[in-house]
């Protein structure tokens, strides 16, 4: 049989009906629309069918290697993809920009290689790494903040800057030509600078208040410098032969020592007599005196020898006596010969062979007595440490004496 059949039974009359000859009967070819009654939509490539399930909301796909795509599900409305639900009953999951929601879909990380056994660890880090970059992301922009384009204008209580510091250092270092260094400031951070060129003041009030830096030079300077070389620390400097300097001080010429200054509490001028002597008072007591560096305390004896030898200072080990000042008087017409001498006989002052006579006698033939005033620096002294010093009579008659001494190495 040949395909395609005429519909009229006279021939060339009546309408050609398209059909598909089997061998068996005519199938006819017909084109697929769908619409509403009244209403034809022509299925083609760009309006297909539409179908939906006859006794269920949703479709199972079944097993197989058949792969799917671009398939879009929608509840509401077709040929859209808004609001996908691949789970019977479950609202839809929302789509578009993924902006965080109720219906926006959370995905669990998970995986099949053995390797990977700690996931939760991994959400952790996750997070702290999250935290992390929005930390770094927030000191960048505050970084950000105290920068400005040239010319970029400030605005109190709202524009940042960057707090810039600078280096104290008690010896300042060279930084080469070139090379990048810190500001330099004091030990109370006050900015170091170098005036370049000349400084105009502008006009202001002049007090004595503060401190005021004077540079000195020339003429000036040499007699500062000059004026200081003799000023020396007591008890730390010491003196140097023709390089130590000092100042003069001068005094006033008065041959007849009188009172200048009439008030208590005014200054006075030194008096020298007429050879430039010094005018000197000593203190009324003296309780010590020096033997070089040595400080020696001055001590007193006084007593009456009868006859013989008195001990009138006993010996003081490793210690020599040294007589400051003396007194003997006789008191008898007779006269008797005085000396002083040690235990072992050492003379002192005077001898066995010239000795002192000592008596009261009316027409002067003989003195009744003598003193030796106060010498810091002593009349004599034993000339053996560890020995008495003793007072020897020729004759019994009494002897009144008195002795200043000191006892010195």
């Amino acid at each position: 049989m040949a395909d395609n059949i005429q519909l009229s039974s006279a021939v060339g009359i009546g309408s050609v009906l398209r059909t598909d000859d089997d061998a068996t009967a005519h199938w006819q070819y017909v084109k697929l629309a769908w619409g509403a009654d009244g209403t034809q939509t022509i299925v083609t490539a760009a309006a297909g069918v539409p179908v939906q399930p006859g006794t269920s909301t949703t479709w199972v796909l079944g097993a197989g290697a058949a792969l799917v795509g671009k398939v879009g599900i929608d509840q509401t409305t077709p040929g859209t993809t808004n609001a996908v639900a691949p789970i019977s009953g479950q609202a839809g999951v929302a789509g578009g920009a993924g902006a965080v929601g109720a219906t926006v879909q959370r995905v669990t990380l998970a995986s099949d290689d053995p390797a990977v056994v700690d996931l939760a660890a991994i959400e952790v880090l996750l997070g702290t790494m999250d935290a992390d970059t929005g930390a770094i992301k927030t000191a960048i922009e505050l970084l950000d903040n105290a920068l400005y384009v040239d010319d970029a204008a400030w605005t109190d209580s709202t524009s940042s800057h960057l707090l810039v510091g600078g280096l104290y250092q008690s010896s300042p270092q060279t930084i080469t030509d070139g090379d990048v260094g810190p500001f330099q400031v004091t030990a109370n951070g006050y900015q170091i600078v170098s005036v370049n060129g000349t400084v105009t003041v502008g006009s202001h009030a002049v007090t004595n208040a503060g401190t005021f830096v004077v540079q000195v030079d020339g003429n000036a300077l040499t007699a500062l410098q000059l004026i200081d070389d003799t000023v020396a620390v007591l008890g730390t400097a010491t003196y140097a032969e023709t390089t130590t300097k000092g100042n003069i001080v001068a005094a006033v010429r008065n041959d007849d020592l009188a009172t200048l200054a009439n008030t208590d509490n005014k200054i006075a001028p030194l008096q020298v007599n007429s050879a430039g002597a010094l005018y000197t008072e000593p203190a009324a007591q003296v309780d010590y005196v020096f033997d070089g560096s040595a400080k020696c305390t001055v001590k007193r004896a006084s007593g009456v020898a009868a006859s013989g030898t008195t001990a009138i200072v006993a010996a003081v080990a490793s210690k020599k006596i040294r007589i400051l000042a003396l007194f003997l008087k006789a008191t008898s017409a007779t006269v008797t010969n005085v000396y002083l001498a040690t235990t072992t006989d050492t003379d002192v002052l005077g001898n066995a062979g010239n000795p002192i006579p000592l008596a009261v006698d009316a027409d002067g033939d003989n003195d009744s007595g003598f003193a030796l005033n106060w010498n810091p620096g002593g009349w004599t002294e034993t000339s053996t440490a560890n020995e008495d010093l003793n007072l020897i009579l020729s004759a019994a008659q009494d002897v009144i004496w008195c002795l200043t001494y000191i006892e010195v190495s």
